[in-house]
């Protein structure tokens, strides 16, 4: 093996290295962005729950308002009921 075929393959050994390297970086690139998209999943998914959270509250008072309402409209009613049965009955 002369000396220019061992620099031949010195070079093709470096060339590869290189490739290696390249792949590594690339694939430890790819790891954070599945990292980072990990955690805005997450994030998200809190966001969500605190959305579908406040929504819940939110119904919860707006029906006891509803039935709030409808009780006094219940006393009105009754009420009303009292006034026109006392006027038929003078």
């Amino acid at each position: 093996m002369g000396r220019g075929q061992i620099l031949s393959t010195v070079e093709e050994i470096q060339e590869s290295n290189d490739v290696v390297k390249e792949i590594e970086r690339k694939l430890h690139d790819l790891h954070q962005i599945y990292l980072d998209m990990a955690f805005l999943v997450e994030a998200r998914g809190g966001l969500l729950d605190n959305i579908e959270t406040r929504v819940s509250k939110m119904m919860k008072e707006m029906k006891k308002e509803v039935m709030k309402k409808l009780t006094d409209l219940e006393k009105i009613f009754e009420l009303l009921i009292d006034v026109l049965v006392s006027i038929f009955l003078i």
